[in-house]
């Protein structure tokens, strides 16, 4: 007894359609992403993070470089970094209460 074959919606959409340029790609209804950023992976260890809280020097921490920044409210989220500008600066309360410390 033979199986009847199904045929899947990719299979029915998966003739080869030829791009000479970025018009062509938006006409075939594709879109365009951007690369996306290999993710960086920062040290903040719990003890850093404490200490900052505790000193009542309103430290906190940026979470795409790891740098330092001072005059950061406890409770602030998505400042931007003096160092390499990402709005990732939180005040070291926020990391600890958002568990990241």
């Amino acid at each position: 007894m033979e199986r009847a074959q199904t045929q899947t919606w990719w299979d029915a959409h998966r003739e080869p359609v030829e791009l000479d340029s970025p018009r062509d790609l938006r006409e075939a209804g594709a879109r365009l992403q951007p690369a996306a950023k290999p993710a960086r992976r920062i040290r903040l260890s719990l003890a850093r993070v404490m200490d900052a809280a505790e000193s009542g020097e309103y430290l906190g921490f940026c979470l795409a470089c790891g740098a330092e920044a001072s005059g950061v409210e406890p409770d602030a989220h998505e400042y931007p970094c003096e160092c390499c500008g990402e709005a990732r600066v939180y005040g070291a309360e926020e990391i600890l209460v958002m568990g990241l410390g």
